[in-house]
């Protein structure tokens, strides 16, 4: 049976990308605020998303809150446990494509 696991976001960057090296290379990782309409009310969801690779590097710095963004890629799950034996997940969407919908601040131009 087929299987697609595509999401596509367009919102607004909630907090500054912050750029790690990992042993699997550089990630940027950031919060981005969808709001839907839902009749008469506003419904803000909040999602963790991740851009790796040398555009990762490239575009962390670019990142900042309130930037309106598209993301599209699939959706992951990450899971483990801590040292007390609790079980966390964390979902995410790795952005395989990114791509800024405003002009730039006035203090990047």
């Amino acid at each position: 049976m087929p299987a697609l696991n595509q999401a596509t976001l367009i919102g607004y960057v909630g907090t500054d990308a912050e750029l790690k090296e990992t042993k699997a290379g550089p990630v940027a990782a950031f919060r981005l605020a969808v709001t839907e309409r839902r009749g008469e009310e506003d419904i803000t969801t909040s999602f963790n998303a991740e851009l790796w690779g040398d555009r990762a590097k490239k575009l962390a710095p670019h990142i900042t809150a309130s930037r309106l963004v598209a993301v599209v890629g699939p959706i992951r799950v990450d899971e483990w446990e801590d040292e007390d034996g609790v079980r966390h997940q964390r979902t995410k969407i790795l952005a395989d494509r990114f791509q800024f919908l405003d002009r730039k601040p006035e203090a990047e131009e």
